[in-house]
């Protein structure tokens, strides 16, 4: 089996982005992104600071992260992870993709009304913990985020309460959901890769 794994991440304009946490006030000291350039949309309010203030000195997030994705068809426009899959002995290609690198239930998400933050900052993440962390009445052994996995590129493992994967007797981690391939193809033949397991 052979892999081609490409990614792309959301960065923040000004170099001192990825050391700025979720601290509002080292966000508001960030510079924004050059005009034209694609930006991320803020997804939590607490996180784009106070944008009624004229002179943009309490701006948090707002205009400052680069939204990053690669064109791979117009049916998949804006990809940040693409998995190519080559099974010489199947003689298959299967190409796995995701629109985000992470993705993280709101506060407000439930099963039938889920709600993704898309690629959450540490200000975006520490916002739905305080959430959740008042919504479920300030339990003792505090809250956790409900990541959430693209049915087209992550395995979904089966976990413990801790989130750790959980193993059959052999050791193995146990795979609840394999990936859905948004492309199959039957690939060239190469007899000299084609070995028997």
């Amino acid at each position: 089996l052979g892999q081609v794994l490409l990614d792309t991440t959301n960065t923040y304009c000004d170099e001192d982005g990825d050391s700025a946490g979720s601290n509002i006030d080292n966000l508001n000291a960030l510079e924004k992104c050059p005009d034209g350039t694609t930006t991320r949309t803020v997804v939590k309010s607490e996180c784009a600071g106070d944008l009624s203030n004229a002179d943009e000195s309490d701006d948090g997030e707002t205009d400052k992260i680069e939204e990053r994705s690669f064109y791979l068809t117009s049916s998949y426009p804006s990809i940040k992870r693409i998995r190519i899959e080559l099974d010489y002995v199947d003689e298959t290609v299967e190409i796995f993709a995701s629109e985000f690198v992470e993705a993280i239930h709101d506060s407000d998400s439930t099963e039938g009304d889920v709600k993704l933050i898309l690629d959450p900052t540490d200000c975006e993440k520490q916002v739905v913990l305080d959430e959740l962390f008042i919504n479920q009445g300030e339990p003792e052994g505090g809250v956790k985020l409900q990541l959430y996995e693209d049915p087209n590129y992550d395995i979904v493992y089966q976990v413990d309460e801790f989130g750790n994967r959980e193993t059959d007797e052999n050791g193995d981690a146990i795979i609840l959901q394999e990936p859905t391939p948004i492309y199959s193809y039957t690939g060239t033949a190469r007899p000299a890769r084609k070995v028997e397991l």
